[in-house]
Order: C-alpha cells, then sequence, then structure tokens
C-alpha cells in the first residue's frame, strides 16, 4: 500500500462515518463503472484513510503477490490509517453506499448519520468510485463536528501549583489569571459564593455543534451513563429518567435505554449525533 501511486482513497468522516474514494478495482476492471451485480459478493479491500497520511492504490488481492492488485492479502492489509472491508465485517453487519463522485454524497452522508443512532451495532461507510482526493478532504472536515468538554472536579481541585507566577497572582488577590501561549491560554476563576451551575459555565465557552459534560448528574441535560458491572456498583438509569442510553461492556438485557458496547467509540459517537439530530454540516451552536 505504500507504492507512489494516487489512484484510489478513504477517509474517515468525523469518528462515525467511512467514506472511501477512486476505488474502480474494488467493482470493474479497467470497463465502465457499474456498482456490484445483485447478488455478487464484494470484494475484500483495503484502501488508505484520505485524512491520513498512507498513499497508493487500493489492495484488492486474495492472496500474496497478485501483481497490481497487492502485495498482501486485502483481509491483512490492516492499521490506523486503513480503511479495511473485512475488519469491518468482523465487527458486525456493514452498510456501503457507493457514489459516482464525492461531491454527489452530502445529502446521503447525514442520512446514514441519522440512521447510525437507530442501529448502533451496524458499521457505516461510503464509496465515492470517481472525485478528487482533495475535494473528498474538504466534505469530510466540513462535516465533522466542532466539540468541547466540560468536568466536574471533586472540591479541593487546583491546576495551578505553589511556586509558580500564576499561583502567587491569585494568592495576591487576582481574582482570574490568563495564561497564554502560541498554542492554547486558559483562564483561572477565583469562586466567591456558591459553586457556579452548569448553564453559567456553558456561558463562557465558545459556541460548538457539542459539548460533553462528565458529572453536574443533578442537573436536567440528556445522559449517557457508562456501566461496568463488574465494579460492583448499581446502575443509576433505573433511577434517573434523563439516562437516555447506557455504554458498558455488558449486554444489560433488562435495560430498556438503548445499550452501546462500551469499546466502541464510533457507535457511542454514531448514536449521539443522531439523538441530538446534530447536522454535521449546519452551523454551530453550544
Amino acid at each position: 500500500m505504500s507504492r507512489p501511486r494516487y489512484a484510489r482513497y478513504a477517509g474517515v468522516l468525523g469518528v462515525v462515518l467511512l467514506v472511501g474514494i477512486f476505488v474502480n478495482s474494488l467493482f470493474v476492471h479497467r470497463t465502465d463503472v457499474t456498482g456490484i451485480a445483485p447478488g455478487q459478493r464484494l470484494a475484500p479491500f483495503a484502501v488508505p484513510l484520505a485524512l491520513g497520511s498512507l498513499t497508493g492504490d487500493a489492495d484488492i488481492a486474495t492472496h500474496a503477490n497478485q501483481g497490481s492488485d497487492g502485495s498482501v492479502p486485502a483481509c491483512a492489509e490492516r492499521g490506523s490509517q486503513i480503511l479495511n472491508v473485512c475488519q469491518l465485517y468482523e465487527q458486525g453487519p456493514v452498510v456501503l453506499a457507493l457514489f459516482i463522485d464525492a461531491g454527489s454524497c452530502t445529502a446521503v452522508l447525514g442520512e446514514m448519520q441519522t440512521l447510525m443512532a437507530e442501529f448502533p451495532r451496524v458499521r457505516f461507510a461510503a464509496i465515492a468510485i470517481r472525485g478528487e482526493r482533495a475535494q473528498l478532504r474538504r466534505l469530510v472536515r466540513a462535516r465533522g463536528l466542532t466539540l468541547s468538554t466540560v468536568k466536574h472536579a471533586h472540591h479541593g481541585f487546583d491546576m495551578d501549583r505553589p511556586g509558580k507566577d500564576t499561583y502567587r497572582h491569585r494568592e495576591a488577590g487576582a481574582r482570574e489569571v490568563l495564561v497564554a501561549t502560541a498554542a492554547r491560554w486558559a483562564l483561572l476563576h477565583e469562586v466567591e459564593g456558591p459553586e457556579p451551575a452548569l448553564p453559567a459555565l456553558l456561558a463562557r465557552m465558545a459556541p460548538v455543534d457539542l459539548v460533553l459534560v462528565e458529572g453536574f448528574k443533578t442537573h436536567e441535560f440528556p445522559k449517557l451513563e457508562v456501566h461496568r458491572p463488574a465494579l460492583g456498583k448499581p446502575p443509576i438509569w433505573p433511577d434517573w429518567p434523563d439516562v437516555v442510553a447506557v455504554a458498558s461492556d455488558a449486554t444489560l438485557p433488562d435495560c430498556p435505554r438503548p445499550v452501546l458496547a462500551l469499546d466502541d467509540a464510533a457507535a457511542i459517537a454514531a448514536w449521539i449525533v443522531g439523538f441530538l439530530r446534530i447536522d454535521p454540516g449546519g452551523a454551530a451552536g453550544a
């Protein structure tokens, strides 16, 4: 897959949807693109991710040293920057959408993202048979979500340390201390009076598509519970109606909420996007 050719690529849309481009040889060999005939078994394939650093042809080999098809079997070509259809099948049912070019798939991608929330154990992938890699990159990035997080820490937690200038400034009475570098900035604000509520904290943050909150359980907002039965702690979903889903390393047959596999981050992300009906290509909002 390291061959310096630029004919076929794939890409990742956020963390929930796999998107591929230029994979003609998966379906036909140097003839007009017709797609997969009804009843025809899809040949194994592996392609580089468009947003990764790998380049080269799709690997469609079924055994080693098959010339232009690939030097190793496609099912064995794996890695963090590779879309491998065999690997997707191993994780459960797969839905593949095929497009003539990357520009024609925007609306369908949105529909697929909505369906992901209803079928969290299904893997979704979209393949653009013709198109340019730069065009696919723009599509992938345009549909990515902007994300922020809020974490509630225990009483007495302090990011600052004695001996630092910022710590001395606060000890001297500064109500706020802002630390800035070329890469990021952080604002330390001294709380006087009651602990600020979640809405007040969110109001201080820049607008984004989605804010993930850890803690603040007494506040009313949709909650995704993380439950590991092996820890011996009871779940909270029976007593908390705003727990809308549970991510667990067990099946939880008695749970009436959607149960998501704790080790499948893509499925969890897809469910969140579908539940909140977020349009990744739309305007951001807190």
